[in-house]
Order: C-alpha cells, then sequence, then structure tokens
C-alpha cells in the first residue's frame, strides 16, 4: 500500500486508516502505526459449527489438545499515541500438552511480536478486574478492564504480556475429559427457540470465559409467522416485564463464567412484550407464533 501525504499542513495529529491498518501523521510525517481490531483481548476468528458457535474441535481421553484449524486472535496492551494499542497473532492446529492436573486447566495462546503464538495452559482463573494492582502470584494472569492491559505474575512482579485464553478443560485421573472453547469476539447467541415456559429456568452455554461482572445478558423476541400487535413479521424486540391479566410477570437472568440462566415466574404467560401502538399496555404474545433467542456479550 502507497500513501502520498502532505503533513506540514497539519497542526494536529490526524489518524487515517484503511480497513486493519491505521497510520497516524503529524507535522513530521508517520508517527506510529497501529491496528484497528472489532472487539480486543479475544479470539476474533475460529473455526465455528452451523450456529456459529466455536468449534475448534478435539479429542477427550488423553493429556493434550490439539485443535483443528485457524484461530487468529488479539491481546490488549493499554493505548498509545496513536489509539489503542493491540497485538494479532495466528496459529493453526494449536495443540496444548501436559494437561495433567486434575481440576479446570485453562488455554491459553501468548502472541509473539511477528505474530506468532505459543500455546500454554494453567490451573489458575485468568481474573478480570475493573482497575487496581494485577497481582505478582506466579503464572496468575490479571487483565485490567480500565486499562486494557494484560499482566502475568512471576513470583516478584506482574508483567505486561499478550496473553489471549482461548478455552478451558477439565481433567480427571490425568486425562481431559470435557473441553469448552470461548466464544469469539466476547459474544454468544443462542439458536431460535420457543418461549421459556412460565416458573422454569432455561440454561444457556454462553462459554464467554470471563467474570460475570463484565457480560451482559439480554432475551428477545421475534414473531416469525405473522405480523403482531404492529410489529411486521419477523420483528425482534426486547423482552422486558409488566402487569398483564391480574398478574406481575417477573422475568431474570443470571448469568456465570460459561453459562447464562433465565428464569420466569408468573401467574399467566412467561414474558411480556411491549406493545408499540398503544403506550402504556402490555400484551402477551402466542408461544406458537414468537420465539426467543438470547444474547450474551461481554462488556468489554
Amino acid at each position: 500500500m502507497s500513501i502520498s501525504l502532505y503533513a506540514k499542513t497539519l497542526t494536529q495529529s490526524a489518524i487515517q486508516h484503511n480497513g486493519l491498518d491505521a497510520i497516524v501523521f503529524d507535522q513530521s510525517g508517520i508517527v506510529q502505526g497501529a491496528k484497528i481490531v472489532p472487539k480486543r483481548q479475544t479470539v476474533m476468528s475460529g473455526p465455528t459449527d452451523a450456529n456459529g458457535a466455536p468449534s475448534f474441535g478435539g479429542v477427550i481421553g488423553a493429556q493434550f489438545v490439539t485443535m483443528t484449524g485457524t484461530l487468529i486472535v488479539t491481546a490488549a496492551n493499554g493505548y498509545g499515541v496513536g489509539g489503542p494499542v493491540d497485538r494479532i497473532g495466528s496459529i493453526t492446529n494449536a495443540s496444548w500438552a501436559t494437561l495433567t492436573t486434575n481440576g479446570t486447566m485453562y488455554l491459553y495462546v501468548d502472541i509473539n511480536a511477528d505474530g506468532s503464538c505459543v500455546t500454554g495452559s494453567t490451573t489458575l482463573m485468568p481474573v478480570e478486574q475493573w482497575a487496581g494492582t494485577q497481582p505478582n502470584t506466579l503464572n496468575q494472569f490479571t487483565f485490567n478492564v480500565q486499562d486494557m492491559i494484560g499482566k502475568v505474575g512471576n513470583g516478584v512482579a506482574a508483567i505486561q504480556t499478550y496473553r489471549v485464553f482461548v478455552g478451558e478443560v477439565t481433567v480427571a485421573a490425568a486425562n481431559v475429559t470435557a473441553i469448552v472453547w470461548y466464544a469469539l469476539n466476547g459474544t454468544y447467541r443462542s439458536t431460535l427457540g420457543n418461549l421459556t415456559a412460565i416458573n422454569t429456568t432455561q440454561r444457556y452455554n454462553n462459554n464467554l470465559g470471563v467474570d460475570p461482572k463484565f457480560q451482559r445478558a439480554q432475551i428477545f423476541i421475534t414473531n416469525h409467522t405473522a405480523a403482531y400487535n404492529g410489529y411486521a413479521q419477523w420483528s425482534v424486540y426486547e423482552s422486558g416485564c409488566g402487569y398483564t391479566a391480574g398478574s406481575y410477570v417477573v422475568g431474570h437472568m443470571k448469568v456465570e463464567t460459561n453459562e447464562t440462566r433465565l428464569v420466569t415466574a408468573c401467574a399467566q404467560m412467561n414474558w411480556t412484550t411491549y406493545n408499540r401502538p398503544q403506550a402504556g399496555t402490555y400484551n402477551n404474545p402466542a408461544n406458537g407464533d414468537h420465539q426467543q433467542y438470547l444474547v450474551v456479550q461481554r462488556t468489554y
């Protein structure tokens, strides 16, 4: 890519970008190159199934896991004069060995300066915190959301590291018994399904792999068979709670690290939707004409 720019007339830095490349100019010319990523500190791309969920492969029953395909990952290191500082890397058919410690082991890749990646694992759950001191505990990865910097303790100090966690395994009797790959770009979306039944808890495996404090869950309803109350067919609207047929409708969601629980309780139907044509009134969608889906996103 060739760029011609007369920068002497600029009084402040200007940012131009073409795809993923961002170039910062000032009066002296090019100041800094950077990378623009859609979501920081995540697996951006990898094999998926028909529903868009990560499907990296791997088999259980051994002391190692080997995925199939290529992962594109990005790790954050705060901010510079050109904006966000991120490193992007890729690895194909990555393998994690010596998965022999009973319990949960967390799989990661470290991104080198040239974009190559090195795999690793730890028994220490990665920690996300808003801000504060990052501990020097040996092999503990701590990510400060406000600063967008991840550090790993070496027993003496916490050192900035371009590390991205991609999944976790359960180990029993020194062999892998289960594999969980984390959602791409910190986002989970369920498939369409019937409205959750009344007085019911429905579980979704969101597999975000982050602290619930940094997750946002939303349930959406779509009228898939016909227009409804002024909404065109296939309209999508966020579900809420309201008062209908003499009963209060209550719905809430409990979010955990890799799971979201949708809990409903009421005397009539489980969810109500806002009736757009008649402000201030609520209506229950008929289950046969409506479906729901859940979206869970990492908030940073």
